[in-house]
């Protein structure tokens, strides 16, 4: 692996990952170039644009950083056109094939119902309506993270059931992300994101999965 010096790639949890694969980390000098680096960034820039471009409102924050992170995904799971072995770099760090039920299952963005992780016989509902974000590395069985809007908190869920989003919830996200410095109404891949996440109650809707 070559590097162009960041600092991300020293922190001990991930150095360790990486001598666990037997993988060397190369890192240029300061001030160098590192042109596989700068070109896989681009596209995961591109990817990026593509997802917050198919979506019906603007991300805030919190959103945006794990469209980033479902657009890397993304990426990794595309064979190279300069790769010898006909498998993307995805299957070849985890050590699997990458399986679409269990490692992508739902577009980054959808309005999704899942079911609670606790239920009883009272009369309320039985799911909570949430926003899909992304699916949970090295999982074997599919665990998927979701946005939970009535709390604005991160859930793991192994369920989930798309569903058209109401106008009521586009208005809502669009305010949220207006409400962020680092909104994009337009992309702006340029400027470094360091707001911390919120939680805000709101009064959407819930549509319970029949």
């Amino acid at each position: 692996m070559r590097s162009d010096n960041e600092p991300g790639i020293q922190v001990e949890e991930l150095s360790r990952l990486l001598a666990e694969h037997h993988i060397h980390v190369d890192q240029v000098g300061s001030g160098s170039h590192a042109p596989k680096v700068e070109r896989r960034i681009r596209f995961i820039k591109e990817k990026l644009r593509t997802i917050t471009q198919m979506l019906p409102y603007r991300l805030n924050d919190t959103l945006l950083r794990w469209a980033t992170t479902a657009a890397n995904r993304l990426v990794n799971m595309q064979v190279s056109t300069t790769s010898m072995a006909n498998i993307s770099p995805r299957d070849k760090f985890m050590g699997q094939q990458t399986d679409y039920k269990r490692d992508i299952y739902l577009p980054f963005g959808t309005f999704v119902q899942t079911t609670k992780a606790t239920s009883d016989n009272i009369n309320t509902s039985r799911t909570d309506s949430c926003i899909m974000l992304t699916a949970k590395e090295d999982n074997k069985t599919g665990t998927f993270y979701f946005l939970k809007i009535n709390s604005n908190k991160i859930i793991t869920r192994n369920h989930a059931k798309a569903m058209p989003i109401p106008d009521e919830l586009i208005v809502h996200l669009n305010r949220l992300a207006d409400n962020d410095h680092s909104s994009v109404a337009c992309l702006d891949t340029s400027e470094d994101d360091s707001q911390e996440e919120t939680e805000e109650e709101t009064s959407i809707p819930v549509y319970e999965l029949t």
